[in-house]
């Protein structure tokens, strides 16, 4: 048997006659109400309220111990979200309000309850946050604030009070893995990473710094275009004539950010190639 809010609310329908008594532990009092209405309480709600088989409580009484099992129930179950993983106090004022069925006052006695015993503190989960997501290369600083203060919703003075570390080496750590999977030109490749480095959240000076310190191979640009080139011949030879086709080309090495000097003198190598 367990204290539920369906057991709870169906205190309404007892006299307030204690029918029976058990103490299932050291912490814990089974009782019984006429009639046969079951509830099981804290030893701190038995001895509040002073419980003895045949006392008759008043109604003012029996919502006084419903509000009381209504907290008990609450904060029983917060104990039991907090032993399953970290949440800061608004994500469990919301788990709470659920349970509740959005008891606002429920909620707010239950969640205070919870900071007066320090098993929440807003502080602490804020540099557990950092410090999980500090080595990360998906998590900027400016991710890091984002989610503490809009997803967490912590306020914003524990958030601008934590030391973030240096970004820079995250920011690399992305970088480099970009660049191993991107063929693209020089332009297009500084245009998608700071795209990359802004979505997760990196400082606008970090990302600035990072493409201003990268050193393209120009033999290396020069064979990506002949590549690129190649592709844009193979989606549209057999669709254009030679004048289209040609304009087509030019213009897909356009958007890929190539620098399209000396493309005729490509283009017919490619087309002679062809022929040969």
């Amino acid at each position: 048997m367990k204290t539920s809010y369906e057991s709870i609310n169906a205190l309404s329908a007892t006299n307030g006659e204690v029918l029976e008594i058990h103490h299932r532990n050291s912490s814990e009092v089974s009782i019984i109400f006429k009639p046969n209405i079951k509830i099981l309480i804290t030893k701190d709600v038995y001895l509040r309220h002073y419980f003895y088989v045949g006392k008759v409580f008043s109604r003012k009484e029996i919502e006084e111990i419903k509000k009381e099992l209504r907290l008990q129930d609450l904060y029983k179950y917060g104990l039991m979200l907090l032993k399953r993983g970290a949440y800061s106090s608004f994500e469990i004022h919301e788990r709470l309000l659920a349970k509740s069925g959005n008891n606002y006052n429920d909620a707010d006695a239950a969640l205070k309850l919870l900071i007066e015993n320090n098993l929440i503190n807003d502080r602490l989960f804020a540099e557990n946050f950092l410090d999980s997501k500090a080595n990360s290369p998906s998590y900027g600083n400016e991710r890091i604030k984002d989610e503490l203060l809009n997803f967490k919703h912590l306020d914003s003075g524990i958030v601008e009070s934590l030391v973030f570390p240096s970004e820079n080496e995250r920011a690399e750590a992305l970088m480099k893995r970009f660049l191993r999977q991107n063929n693209d030109s020089y332009q297009e490749k500084k245009r998608k990473l700071w795209e990359l480095l802004n979505k997760y959240g990196y400082e606008k000076g970090t990302i600035a710094s990072l493409i201003e310190s990268l050193n393209f191979d120009d033999e290396e640009e020069n064979e990506n275009r002949k590549k690129a080139l190649e592709k844009a011949l193979r989606l549209y030879a057999s669709r254009y004539e030679e004048k289209e086709l040609k304009r087509r080309c030019y213009n897909y090495l356009l958007q890929k950010g190539y620098n399209l000097e000396g493309f005729e003198t490509l283009y017919r190598g490619f087309k002679n190639d062809e022929k040969n």
